[in-house]
């Protein structure tokens, strides 16, 4: 069995897939033999750019992926096709700068009590990037500004509420499999809180590592992907049995702030107003 298989899921992500490939091999401090690269395809029809590319590289499987069912759904298919006891989920558009799988690794191994590990995103100018999310039920305004101004600051992360990003996402294989793997029925969005609440009492442990995340490129419309992390935040309050409406408002307030702003300072506030728009309307949906 291989230490650790890397499961990436692409969709139309040539311009990325190279260079994180790369990155992998560059910067892998471990044996050739205990790493195992699985790319699985969710494009419409997988480029000859993609074949080629996977092609060139040892110890990587292509799966063209027939029906395009989701973010959690290709990762399982590409979980499903590894052996590694870490398996690392892993974004095209991210990029590794510094080795970090023997850390990840034994830091799983030698740690019982923790179920999910990640690395710190920073963008492609060296920026901080989102590195982890917290979970729906637990986040709120006074968390966002303690969050921003002390517990970043301090890089202090609040282990137990928080789950690492989906962008670059390691847990061990027996953990993953007695969760039940990403729940499908979440297209994009929340999978990985999702999974991470499965594997509770578990925390989370951010690495002293840095990975390139430069983000974006998911979804082509902004819209759909509010959209899309409308509905998974809708099922995983359903899931799990918390109050969506609180979160609703709570979320309301928070894109209020930067809408207000943006009227002092003459900044573009349609963005704001049109989440807020969504949001109260879920709101009223509910309470029909």
């Amino acid at each position: 069995m291989n230490a650790i298989s890397v499961v990436i899921v692409t969709y139309c992500s040539d311009e990325y897939i190279k260079d994180c490939l790369d990155s992998i091999f560059l910067h892998c401090d471990l044996p050739d033999d205990e790493l195992e690269v699985i790319v699985v395809d969710n494009s419409p029809s997988t480029s000859d750019f993609l074949i080629s590319v996977v092609g060139s590289f040892s110890n990587t499987t292509l799966i063209n992926n027939p029906k395009n069912m989701g973010f959690g759904q290709g990762n399982n298919v590409g979980a499903d096709a590894a052996c590694g006891k870490v398996l690392l989920f892993l974004n095209p558009d991210t990029k590794l700068i510094e080795p970090v799988f023997r850390e990840a690794i034994d830091h799983l191994m030698k740690h019982p009590d923790v179920g999910a590990v990640g690395c710190r995103l920073i963008d492609g100018d060296g920026r901080s990037n989102d590195t982890y999310g917290y979970f729906p039920e637990k986040w709120n305004i006074l968390v966002s500004m303690l969050d921003k101004c002390v517990f970043k600051p301090l890089k202090y992360i609040p282990k137990k509420s928080v789950y690492p990003w989906g962008a670059n996402y390691f847990i061990a294989r027996k953990d993953f499999y007695s969760a039940g793997k990403f729940d499908e029925d979440f297209f994009l969005c929340f999978e990985e809180a999702d999974l991470c609440k499965r594997i509770l009492p578990k925390r989370t442990h951010i690495l002293n590592k840095k990975i390139i995340h430069y983000g974006g490129h998911t979804t082509d419309e902004a819209s759909k992907r509010f959209d899309a992390w409308l509905e998974s935040l809708r099922k995983y309050h359903v899931k799990h049995g918390y109050d969506l409406n609180r979160t609703l408002t709570r979320y309301r307030i928070a894109y209020y702030l930067p809408l207000v702003r943006c009227l002092i300072t003459g900044g573009d506030y349609r963005e704001f107003k049109r989440m807020i728009n969504k949001l109260g309307t879920l709101k009223k949906t509910l309470a029909i």
